[in-house]
């Protein structure tokens, strides 16, 4: 008999041997919302579920599994300094991610089922990689129905006020979709903490290409890190 025991112990087996909450929670006949569920209600669960994926890392660690140190030596212009923030140690997740989350590599089947492609850099990461690479994918990415589409937004008064949401949602022209990769990125992260770490160093990565806005990146940048205590 298939009782909620039973599956939790078998979402917890599945997931120790791939290291994906997806691909345990498809395993063993569950959805990711009713993991999620299980971490809220079921202490025990919580624990062993965070034992298998929780970790202390620095904000300098995690910004390199983004963009190492190689490619920052060749960025196109200069980020700025994370000196007085690469060594705090904060919570973070680990597992799978898809590394390259952009909106063109999400495609819609006709009947409006996502389709994901483009898995070249699939890799264990940090859990907020995903969704924040998402997020700012609708900014930075190089496409130019992306940038006609933003038409301006957000200002970089908004990029310094990216934890206040309702603030920075203010004028945007898909609000549902970043309010969507805010609630993604809350439910996979460790922490908070890791979260503003995984906007940092997604921002960093933006000087490494020579057509993105270098001014907004720096605001993003500086968003994290006067949350994370710069």
């Amino acid at each position: 008999r298939r009782t909620q025991g039973r599956l939790q112990v078998c979402f917890l087996r599945h997931f120790a041997r791939s290291g994906s909450q997806a691909e345990a929670a498809a395993r063993t006949g569950v959805t990711p919302r009713t993991v999620q569920r299980w971490r809220s209600a079921n202490p025990r669960f919580a624990a062993r579920y965070a034992d298998d994926t929780h970790e202390r890392r620095t904000v300098g660690e995690i910004r390199r599994g983004i963009y190492s140190d190689a490619q920052l030596a060749e960025a196109v212009a200069t980020p700025p300094s994370m000196e007085a923030i690469e060594s705090i140690e904060i919570e973070a997740s680990r597992g799978i991610q898809h590394r390259d989350l952009h909106g063109l590599n999400v495609l819609v089947s006709d009947s409006n089922e996502p389709l994901l492609i483009d898995y070249d850099n699939y890799a264990p990461a940090n859990c907020a990689l995903d969704p924040i690479t998402l997020e700012l994918s609708a900014i930075f990415h190089r496409d130019e129905g992306a940038q006609s589409a933003r038409d301006g937004w957000p200002s970089i008064e908004q990029a310094r006020s990216w934890a206040d949401l309702d603030a920075y949602l203010e004028g945007c022209p898909y609000p549902e979709a970043i309010r969507a990769c805010r609630t993604w990125v809350e439910d996979a992260a460790a922490s908070p903490q890791e979260v503003l770490a995984t906007l940092v160093g997604c921002s960093i990565r933006q000087f490494w290409f020579d057509n993105t806005d270098k001014e907004l990146a720096a605001a993003f940048v500086k968003a994290g890190a006067e949350q994370l205590g710069a």
